[in-house]
């Protein structure tokens, strides 16, 4: 199997093997401490237009989207179950609780949640949590915006 990479505006430099469709690269977004695994499910020849554009809106909206996202994430986690009694999460010590995991972008087709039009193209977040290590949290985003916590 032969490994390949390519460069493009808004992933960076991104690496597949052989004739895969997923490309790979460790990123970093501003209001998050740790590097997430980037993993985008896109052509043979690397990202569509429509993945990039979806991903550049993540990327420069990400600080936006953390403070937006904190509630409904602590909301989620109380409603699992999973966080012990003796924890008490709020906005100024959740995400220190969270471990950054990956971040994947979806291909359109990939998208059925109902909530965005046929042409949006899905983003997760991923988070590991402690409390639960077979479980990861993710944080859906569509056009760099929250669509939703599971």
């Amino acid at each position: 199997m032969f490994n390949k990479s390519i460069t493009t505006e808004n992933f960076g430099k991104l690496t597949s093997e052989g004739r895969s469709k997923v490309w790979e690269t460790m990123v970093s977004l501003s209001g998050f401490e740790s590097e997430f695994l980037l993993r985008v499910h896109g052509t043979e020849r690397g990202p569509t237009e429509a993945q990039c554009d979806a991903y550049g809106a993540l990327f420069r909206n990400s600080e936006n989207l953390r403070q937006i996202a904190t509630q409904p994430t602590i909301d989620y986690l109380y409603a699992c179950g999973i966080v012990p009694q003796e924890i008490n999460l709020n906005a100024n010590n959740l995400w220190t609780y969270l471990s950054p995991s990956f971040i994947e972008v979806n291909d359109n087709n990939e998208y059925d949640a109902g909530a965005g039009p046929a042409e949006s193209i899905a983003i997760s977040v991923g988070f590991q949590v402690p409390w639960d290590q077979a479980n990861l949290l993710q944080i859906g985003v569509i056009n760099g915006t929250l669509d939703n916590v599971h």
